[in-house]
């Protein structure tokens, strides 16, 4: 009859979940991540921001040491911020007029891409005008940048392990990359150096401090100018803080301009 075989087919139902493996839980550091940033996102962006589950090469382990060497996991959603200028939360909004030209900017400069990042939390330091000598503190990119100027793959400095007086260029080398992912503990393919829009957006939901006294370097941002000729960089507080942006030559190495890692975890 067909309650008989409405009956069968619910018993083989049950048998084929009773056979499934477990479904994986996330822990409980993971959901109230989730929790905390679908919270602050939504009101920075006045609409509500759906966060998805950390990708599977972020474990637990991971994201406790990555903590204790001063990073921090945030997930970005895709958004054109030149389509957010209203946000009431976007107090330092990026000034590409003062010192650029407009229709030499990449036509992404506002695009903010999706996708969990692992953040380098620490403050720009205050530039040391009589010797360079400033760095940022417990760097754990300091022997990797010393090791790099003693093979030669990057240019010597008299600060060996500093973050400064590197250009764009030498940051863009597969040898830099490599030995970044190796310290940071990731795939060269998820290294990457911030976007503007990035250190922008970042830096007003979760780190104002790179915009303020006295945090006045600079750091370089991956944006092209001028078709590729150069980079753009910002960040100075006397200048405007996370407001600034200005250019240099993609092989110019500054004194007073740094660069911070962002990692990538989602495509």
């Amino acid at each position: 009859t067909a309650e008989y075989k409405k009956f069968i087919a619910i018993c083989h139902e049950l048998t084929r979940r009773e056979q499934l493996p477990p479904a994986e839980t996330e822990p409980r550091e993971f959901t109230e991540l989730r929790k905390q940033e679908e919270k602050t996102l939504s009101t920075f962006f006045e609409k509500k921001i759906n966060v998805p589950p950390l990708p599977p090469d972020v474990t637990l382990a991971k994201m406790k040491k990555w903590e204790t060497q001063g990073f921090k996991i945030h997930y970005l959603p895709a958004e054109d911020m030149g389509q957010n200028k209203h946000l009431q939360a976007w107090t330092n909004q990026p000034d590409y007029t003062t010192y650029l030209e407009a229709s030499k900017l990449p036509a992404d400069v506002m695009m903010l891409k999706g996708g969990w990042v692992l953040v380098d939390t620490r403050q720009k330091p205050t530039y040391d005008a009589t010797d360079q000598s400033q760095m940022y503190q417990n760097d754990i990119l300091a022997p990797v940048l010393e090791d790099l100027r003693k093979k030669g793959v990057i240019a010597n400095f008299k600060h060996p392990s500093s973050r400064f007086n590197l250009s764009p260029d030498e940051l863009e080398k597969p040898e830099v990359i490599a030995a970044f992912a190796k310290a940071y503990g990731v795939r060269p393919d998820q290294i990457t150096i911030q976007k503007e829009i990035e250190f922008n957006v970042i830096g007003n939901i979760h780190h104002p401090e790179w915009g303020k006294d006295p945090s006045n370097c600079s750091e370089w941002f991956g944006d092209l100018y001028d078709a590729g000729q150069s980079r753009l960089y910002g960040g100075c507080s006397g200048l405007g803080g996370l407001s600034y942006v200005g250019r240099d030559p993609r092989d110019d190495r500054r004194g007073y301009i740094g660069f911070r890692v962002l990692v990538r975890f989602s495509p």
